[in-house]
């Protein structure tokens, strides 16, 4: 049975319907990554990764859109946090947003 975190993690794309994050799923369709599909990809967040890595390494830069998809994550379980400690959720647009503005300041102060 996939964990709460998991469930975060893996966007809620590939879960059963009952178990999917709507919001999760929202932030997902909005953005331009891969969709992870696989059996294993919602019970294992490490397959999961691995799975994405692999897809994104189809793309050109792939190294950018592995950190954009590591800022998501980090963005997404950010709102999750204040949605269930203080009753505060930003819009699917402002998670994305706000994953693009983490990669670029992190690429300004560590340059490929």
């Amino acid at each position: 049975m996939p964990t709460e975190a998991t469930l975060v993690f893996s966007m809620g794309v590939a879960l059963p319907s009952k178990l999917k994050c709507p919001f999760a799923s929202d932030v997902w369709n909005q953005s331009k990554f891969p969709s992870i599909t696989s059996a294993d990809s919602f019970t294992d967040f490490w397959k999961w990764w691995l799975t994405m890595v692999d897809a994104l390494k189809r793309g050109t830069q792939w190294h950018k859109q592995a950190n954009l998809v590591t800022a998501a994550l980090w963005r997404l379980w950010n709102n999750r946090n204040l949605c269930i400690f203080e009753g505060v959720s930003g819009s699917s647009i402002s998670i994305l947003t706000a994953a693009y503005d983490l990669m670029q300041e992190y690429h300004l102060y560590h340059p490929p």
